[in-house]
């Protein structure tokens, strides 16, 4: 909202200056007590040449989002916006110098008159030799996060780039070439700062501040050395459902917290993230009464609207912990659909295309009707299951379009009405179904038999490629005949005719025919018949 906020007491107290812009403002700079500049949304850019007690409005000549600046003298500054915006300040205008990329650009730093960075969205890092004439691309780690958002040099050599999942990276020869430093954070650092050579900080999402006295080779946590008022406390709701074989851990989680132009008053959040919500909720109320072979956690995170806090802070005390998670389903806006019919975007990094493999299959055996769309994407680090992927877990989001059309996103309208609860219903359906195959459901405990009826178990894997078990549970000794039918109806294979007793049983079936031949990959169906009750489950074969 343009605020600006002034000490000049070292914190102790603070004042309030008038900005002149309503616009947000993202970036400070002061070259020395009297001259500084801020930038922001809009093409904003507002100076002082009095310390603040008065600011003036400056025309950038663009009204793209500016998001950094760095000056040199009160004659020579730089800024750097979305889409690739790069200004120049010769001391009395502002013009547009050329980037070379469309990326959003976060930051700038020069270290002397000459020599520069800007750092940016899709890993970018760009030097300039000629004062910002020319840009050129630098080549980032492609294991650091896609999204660098902070730099800062202290020589023409010697340089950091900090950036989300608590990336840092650093260079010692001008960056020709960067190296990973960990920082032992997930939470997205926004700002970074070196006061020589060897010390420096950096600070960003999740009250996070990391300090080291080493170059980066440590990074230290002072978050806890911070004021009590100064820290966000949230509390993530989590739920677990104990396995009854396996430490092995399964998660379910959307995130709770909703946000709009108006926040303070009123962000009723039904798609994002109330959706979500509701469906580790009813994932929840629908395995209640089962056991499952793998432990299973169900949890609301706090702070996602903020910089994925909670998430954030649960999956890097799992990594800590050593907890062994076999894969998180993260749902973020599942409720909205244009145009109809809506499929589900079911997006996962290199790591999780497995699970979004495994996902797709479940829907397309349990929930035909949903129509899926499988994206590998893992730029796409705006949700909970981003932190997953950054501690080492395979995860995917779930979610009504990867990139968003609903027209009410973090607004006050996000409301129930402008959702379809039939989508949002089959998504759940597909979740649950998807959670169910990945605990293993126990067919030691989780199979109740009443009177003569016959009582499925999920296939177990489904989808499969190579053999599935069929589980089924009987209330009383009966006749009993197991087959697998195509879609036509017409029988694949006889797997089991007999006369069982009461109680539980399996049978196998190696995705063969009756003559012993390989079926062909697709959809099938096994049938559990007595004389008097029937019951059937799909199932896919898999290539």
């Amino acid at each position: 909202g343009g605020a600006i906020r002034h000490t000049g007491d070292g914190g102790a107290t603070w004042s309030t200056q008038n900005s002149t812009t309503g616009h947000t403002l993202r970036e400070v700079f002061f070259l020395d007590a009297l001259n500084g500049w801020m930038v922001g949304y809009g093409g904003t850019i507002i100076a002082t040449t009095d310390g603040g007690l008065s600011w003036a409005g400056v025309s950038s000549g663009t009204v793209d989002d500016l998001y950094g600046c760095h000056f040199r003298a009160v004659d020579r500054g730089w800024a750097c916006g979305e889409n690739g915006t790069v200004l120049f300040w010769n001391g009395s205008s502002w013009s547009a110098r050329t980037s070379g990329t469309d990326e959003h650009l976060y930051d700038v730093y020069l270290a002397d008159d000459d020599t520069g960075w800007m750092a940016g969205s899709g890993r970018t890092v760009l030097k300039t030799t000629d004062g910002g004439l020319n840009w050129a691309p630098q080549t980032a780690p492609a294991e650091s996060s896609p999204f660098f958002k902070g730099v800062c040099f202290v020589d023409t050599s010697t340089g950091w780039v900090v950036g989300l999942n608590g990336t840092i990276i650093h260079t010692s020869d001008g960056g020709a070439s960067w190296e990973v430093q960990g920082t032992g954070t997930l939470f997205g650092l926004r700002w970074v700062t070196f006061v020589s050579a060897s010390e420096g900080w950096a600070a960003g999402y999740g009250c996070t501040v990391m300090h080291t006295a080493d170059a980066g080779a440590t990074w230290e946590s002072q978050r806890e050395n911070l004021p009590e008022d100064a820290v966000i406390r949230l509390k993530n709701v989590v739920a677990t459902k104990p396995g009854t074989s396996s430490n092995e851990q399964v998660v379910i989680c959307g995130h709770f917290d909703s946000t709009s132009e108006d926040p303070d008053n009123l962000a009723p959040g039904a798609d994002d993230n109330a959706s979500g919500t509701a469906a580790v909720l009813e994932a929840a109320r629908v395995v209640a009464e089962y056991s499952f072979e793998r432990t299973i956690k169900f949890i609301c995170f706090s702070g996602e609207e903020q910089g994925l806090f909670g998430s954030g802070e649960y999956a890097g005390d799992a990594r800590a912990a050593g907890d062994s998670i076999i894969g998180a389903l993260n749902f973020d806006m599942i409720g909205y659909v244009n145009p109809a019919p809506e499929d589900i975007d079911i997006v996962g990094d290199y790591l999780s295309e497995w699970l979004v493999d495994f996902t797709v299959g479940c829907a397309d055996a349990y929930v035909p009707s949903l129509l899926t769309r499988k994206s590998i994407n893992p730029n796409r680090v705006f949700s909970d299951h981003a932190s997953f992927w950054k501690a080492g877990y395979s995860s995917f989001l779930g979610i009504e379009d990867e990139d968003l059309t609903y027209p009410y996103y973090h607004t006050t309208n996000d409301t129930l009405g402008n959702l379809t609860q039939a989508f949002a219903t089959d998504i759940v359906r597909m979740g649950v179904a998807t959670l169910a195959e990945l605990a293993g459901i126990d067919t030691t405990s989780s199979l109740p038999g009443r009177g003569g009826e016959v009582v499925l178990a999920l296939a177990h894997p489904n989808p499969f490629t190579s053999v599935t078990t069929i589980s089924f549970a009987l209330g009383k000794k009966s006749a009993i005949r197991v087959r697998v039918l195509n879609v036509e109806g017409k029988v694949v294979s006889t797997l089991l005719e007999d006369e069982l007793s009461a109680g539980r049983h399996e049978v196998a079936w190696q995705a063969m025919d009756d003559s012993g031949r390989r079926v062909a990959p697709g959809i099938y169906f096994t049938e559990v018949a007595t004389r008097d009750k029937a019951a059937a489950t799909k199932i896919v074969v898999l290539r």
